[in-house]
């Protein structure tokens, strides 16, 4: 299979994931008040697998009868022209076989049309093989970026303090066993990011920018750290990591852009949804107070 081939399933796959958006885009809206945060972030890992098995039946499987009809046109202007040469026009003391020359010409006629849809295949083709260049440079363009992204990102962890507060540690023991998490994950600051954020698929860790350490109280810390925990719980690193990839696959795409734009959206509603479910009714306002106070840090 080559390129083209990848490029053509992959055109098909983002056209019905496209119309796939569109309807899950519907569906949320209308339904918006008598669906939980739960399914409307869950809903789109429809669109996240369909995306990620591109690969169907071929078009000649699933439109047998125009490919049939493709079939029988071709060999009839093959045997066309086959006839055109077998059946010379014979001219004998100027007596014409008009019903020959007839056929002759008609054959003709259909051997110029065939050459002229030549034509305009080998300049699709062109054109095809010339959309698929373009896809495939972009692709290591973007690819390039989070490469260095992800160097960028390694830096900032090999440079960020680990030498944490111990209430600070105690607070993430003690989540941890609240929310049944029985892995490792380190607690570490940095003066390179500015949310907090969680990283790592093999050794997991939580960053917490050292502005929001050092301004915020340790109820208001506890919230933090619950909502990165409904990170890993979820494994968001792995759905973010695959919307990350589709990304740069279908970048072509604005429509498929702006869904994984809404996943990522309903990805934080969904953690936040999961933490006030854990808390009363007094503890929910504080939990949304130490957002907002985040994100003006």
């Amino acid at each position: 299979m080559d390129f083209t081939s990848i490029f053509q399933m992959i055109v098909l796959s983002s056209f019905i994931g496209s119309i796939l958006v569109l309807v899950l885009l519907v569906i949320k809206r209308v339904f918006k008040n008598n669906l939980n945060s739960t399914f409307h972030y869950y809903v789109w890992m429809i669109l996240i697998l369909k995306l990620m098995i591109p690969f169907g039946p071929q078009p000649h499987l699933i439109f047998p009868n125009i490919h049939k009809s493709i079939y029988i046109q071709t060999n009839t202007n093959e045997n066309a022209q086959k006839t055109q040469i077998k059946s010379p026009v014979k001219l004998e003391n100027e007596n014409i076989n008009y019903s020959t020359l007839a056929n002759t010409i008609h054959f003709q006629n259909k051997s110029n049309t065939n050459t002229v849809v030549n034509i305009f295949s080998k300049n699709s083709s062109t054109i095809e093989n010339g959309l698929c260049f373009l896809w495939i440079l972009v692709i290591i363009l973007l690819t390039g970026i989070l490469v260095l992204g992800y160097k960028k990102l390694k830096e900032i962890v090999s440079v960020s303090i680990k030498d944490i507060n111990y209430s600070h540690k105690k607070i993430l023991h003690d989540c941890k066993n609240v929310m049944n998490i029985r892995s490792h994950l380190g607690l570490f600051y940095s003066s390179q990011i500015s949310s907090p954020s969680l990283c790592g698929f093999i050794k997991p860790k939580i960053l917490i920018p050292i502005t929001v350490a050092d301004n915020i109280g340790d109820e208001e810390f506890k919230y933090i750290i619950m909502h990165e925990l409904c990170h890993f719980k979820n494994k968001d690193i792995i759905i973010n990591s695959l919307i990350t990839l589709l990304s740069v696959i279908y970048w072509f795409n604005p429509v498929l852009l702006y869904g994984f734009q809404k996943i990522r959206e309903n990805c934080e509603i969904y953690c936040d949804y999961q933490v006030i479910s854990n808390l009363s009714q007094g503890e929910n306002i504080q939990y949304g107070n130490t957002i907002i106070r985040v994100l003006k840090l």
